[in-house]
């Protein structure tokens, strides 16, 4: 799991470990609303690590890792604001980092309890959760057949319109065809 917009456009991503280890991943979900990209790796090169959804408090003590800069950051800081639920984010961050934070996993007491996703202009860090993050991967699941016939039904009323405009400018073609013939000067009549 990473942020969106880290692997946004791609068609693969490379998944490197601590030992240089490295394997190719495929994208399997993106969310363009919280931020959210899950990928599926060929092989495993790490320890599948599970999501906790410890509660996070103004002033929880977290880590962050990233890479904004040569190799891996382990940053440490604190939750410095919690947002509602439902929001663009779960929790701002007060700890150093960098856009190459984005996508990296949050600790609590050891625990990944969410993701980096935002960083501002003036360099505050934002995260969700993992209840923000699994909520919205469950929703996407079962709401996945709903969310296909929507768009059939939204598309068949942009095809009647089609179907309908075509229909009318053929009738006004055939008009204008007529009136001209009927006519005896060279001038196109068409009577309404």
């Amino acid at each position: 799991m990473t942020a969106r917009h880290v692997v946004e456009g791609c068609d693969e991503a490379t998944i490197t470990n601590n030992n240089g280890q490295s394997t190719t991943a495929t994208i399997r979900y993106l969310d363009p609303v919280n931020d959210i990209a899950t990928l599926i790796a060929v092989t495993t090169v790490a320890e599948i690590v599970t999501m906790s959804r410890e509660t996070l408090t103004v002033g929880s003590k977290i880590q962050i890792v990233g890479t904004p800069i040569n190799g891996l950051v382990l940053s440490s800081g604190g939750i410095s604001r919690i947002y509602p639920k439902g929001g663009e984010f779960s929790f701002e961050l007060e700890v150093p980092g960098d856009f190459g934070n984005s996508g990296g996993p949050v600790f609590l007491n050891g625990k990944v309890v969410g993701l980096v996703n935002a960083k501002d202009d003036y360099g505050h860090l934002f995260g969700l959760d993992a209840t923000a993050i699994t909520d919205t991967i469950n929703e996407v699941q079962v709401n996945k057949k709903s969310n296909t016939v929507t768009a059939i039904i939204s598309n068949e009323g942009a095809l009647a319109f089609s179907v309908l405009l075509n229909v009318l400018l053929i009738i006004i073609s055939l008009t204008l065809f007529v009136s001209r013939r009927k006519s005896k000067e060279n001038s196109i009549v068409i009577k309404i």
